[in-house]
């Protein structure tokens, strides 16, 4: 469906609806809509009306708009938020493992990515290399933009994706995504989130990108399981046929992003559970979400790999993605939420 939104399911440890949290203790938070007083700690000033806090669990609903000032003995409150209410995380304070966090605010223009951060893919000629972006971002002044084919940025941490940081092959990822093509002009298949096994592609992938199920359909969000070793490659499509499947059963166009839009995806990506989910701007696509790799035929459900790597950017095989942009990346343990 156009602008990637999909059917209803449960945000990832989501509250559904913004909820006004309490200002730091001491704090006089700015005036706003909705916020409650602060506490006061020991000594300190009690914090005035204004302040809106997220929660772990529910995003901040409407509040204040300047930060407050320190009270006696007390510590500043928080600015209030100014946007609505939505599912997700929220703002709070993140109660998982970060495993890299970046928003490429932090270098400038036409550089490379920050290499206390990222790694390179082994193959890349520089040419290749994401690069820090600012004709476009979520939060400015800078993106992350992909060139070449491939192209990725791999956190970091690397093979301690499914070891001492995530010991139960289990993570999330965040991310905001702009894409230079709509999905409908990529022309088969091209992916941009990939969990693996190996940084290059020599071992088994799962790839979130965009291919066509070719019965008529035009390209649609999809999730390949590629050189898999319980049985070989097969494809989930955004429309909830699997190869294998009856298509006769799964008449619909799946998930199409437009170009030049950007969107909230979050993913997670449990090797351990053999399961996969995702979140499209904090609302759950349940065609996408795979415990299960088959279609009509015996259960796949041991299907995980062990994710060694995150590769983000892009990857074509016969398709063309075009550039992709990406900005406040966040992997990480636990569910992350689109307003963090």
């Amino acid at each position: 469906m156009s602008g990637g939104a999909s059917s209803g399911g449960a945000a990832p440890s989501g509250g559904t609806g913004g909820v006004s949290g309490a200002a730091p203790t001491g704090g006089v938070s700015g005036t706003g809509f909705g916020g409650s007083s602060g506490a006061a700690p020991s000594g300190g000033a009690s914090g005035v009306s204004g302040s809106a806090g997220a929660t772990n669990g529910g995003s901040a609903g409407l509040g204040g708009t300047s930060a407050g000032t320190s009270g006696a003995s007390g510590t500043a409150g928080d600015a209030g938020s100014n946007a609505g209410g939505s599912a997700g995380s929220g703002g709070g304070a993140y109660t998982g493992t970060i495993i890299v966090q970046d928003d490429f605010n932090a270098q400038a223009n036409g550089a490379a990515p920050d290499s206390a951060k990222w790694q390179l893919y082994p193959d890349y000629s520089q040419p290749q290399q994401p690069i820090i972006d600012s004709t476009r971002s979520h939060s400015a002044p800078n993106a992350a933009k992909t060139r070449g084919n491939p192209s990725f940025l791999i956190p970091r941490q690397g093979a301690v994706l499914g070891g001492t940081i995530a010991p139960s092959n289990k993570f999330y990822i965040r991310i905001w995504v702009n894409f230079e093509k709509a999905t409908s002009m990529v022309g088969n298949h091209s992916a941009f989130l990939v969990g693996a096994v190996a940084k290059d592609n020599s071992g088994t992938e799962l790839r979130l990108g965009f291919s066509s199920n070719q019965n008529g359909k035009p390209e649609m969000l999809d999730l390949n399981l590629q050189n898999a070793s319980d049985g070989g490659e097969v494809t989930r499509y955004s429309n909830g046929f699997t190869d294998g499947g009856n298509s006769a059963n799964f008449p619909g166009m799946g998930v199409q992003f437009n170009a030049n839009q950007w969107y909230c995806l979050e993913a997670l990506f449990d090797g351990m559970g053999s399961e996969f989910r995702l979140w499209i701007d904090d609302v759950e696509n349940m065609d996408m979400h795979v415990h299960d790799f088959s279609g009509n035929t015996t259960p796949r459900v041991a299907w995980g790999p062990m994710f060694n790597y995150l590769k983000i950017g892009t990857q074509d095989y016969s398709g063309q993605i075009g550039q992709v942009w990406y900005d406040d990346v966040f992997v990480g343990t636990t569910p992350i939420g689109c307003s963090r």
